[in-house]
């Protein structure tokens, strides 16, 4: 399901805006959040624990996450690991309800850009973005700096045990 929130000023211009879990409740009061301040289209995938398709996730320019929609935790981290390399470059926010705040550092960079907790408020959504937006340009020119920048279908191609594997190597050589 896609739809259009336009606001006068085209130069917030949010883009593509892409919602996964089936948590119509939680995106709509996301979306009474940016229509306030952005121009955006939003696309809606309930698809639970599968992947989003390669053509919506290179179609879209920021990423919200509904933990609750995956399961538990390690099915979040697994999910938002497979999504940050098969486009790492796709600002990510997860939200749920679980955190104990919300975060707009680059604590949590190898799923996501920002987590929000739920209940959500119009200040936290808007900074989620804001550090969302900062956090993944970090991102990409760490991954680009450290050579992790692979290919999307090679990526794929890796098992997520590979991708923990890969993560805990980093870890063990010191890499943020």
């Amino acid at each position: 399901m896609t739809s259009k929130k336009t606001v006068p000023d085209a130069d917030n211009c949010l883009g593509r805006v892409l919602f996964v879990g089936p948590d119509q409740l939680l995106f709509s009061m996301i979306e009474g959040y940016l229509t306030e301040e952005f121009e955006y289209e939003s696309v809606y995938v309930s698809s639970g624990k599968a992947l989003i398709s390669k053509e919506i996730r290179d179609a879209s320019d920021i990423c919200f996450i509904s933990a609750a929609a995956l399961g538990d935790s390690s099915d979040v981290v697994s999910y938002c690991m497979a999504l940050r390399q098969s486009k790492p470059d796709l600002p990510t926010i997860l939200c749920s309800a679980e955190v104990s705040m919300s975060d707009y550092s680059t604590e949590r960079w190898e799923i996501c850009d920002a987590t929000l907790r739920i209940p959500l408020t119009r200040v936290a959504t808007l900074l989620g973005v804001s550090a969302a937006l900062d956090n993944n340009a970090g991102f990409v020119k760490k991954c680009i700096n450290t050579g992790r920048w692979r290919d999307p279908d090679e990526l794929m191609a890796s098992a997520p045990s590979e991708i923990a594997d890969v993560l805990v190597e980093d870890l063990a050589r010191g890499e943020e």
